[in-house]
């Protein structure tokens, strides 16, 4: 019995993130995937932050502890190699103020 080995396309996620007039920006790069043994293989993880450092809380906490109110948007479309994701949650984590957060997927053949 040979072994069927699947293998995802090079793909990279960006998450935009504006929290009380800053913002910050994550990169995920992906690898490949193999189905059978469960390998995903991460190439590396990017983080720039722009927050003050006096920000109440660290970004993970304060996007953890945010409930999703409303998807404000939600587009996909395909090119002949690219698929892309992009949407656009309302979050709410402070008593008198909203987050925006986009995340946008782009997957390449």
């Amino acid at each position: 019995m040979s072994k069927r080995v699947h293998r995802f396309p090079l793909f990279s996620i960006t998450a935009l993130l504006h929290i009380k007039s800053t913002s910050a920006l994550m990169l995920w790069r992906g690898l490949t995937q193999t189905t059978h043994t469960g390998q995903c293989g991460l190439l590396h993880v990017l983080f720039i932050s722009s927050l003050p450092q006096h920000a109440a809380l660290p970004l993970s906490l304060s996007l953890s502890v945010a409930s999703i109110l409303v998807v404000a948007s939600l587009s996909t479309f395909w090119s002949n190699q690219l698929l892309v994701f992009s949407s656009t949650f309302v979050v709410s984590s402070y008593p008198n103020s909203y987050e925006l957060v986009t995340v946008v997927a782009i997957v390449s053949r």
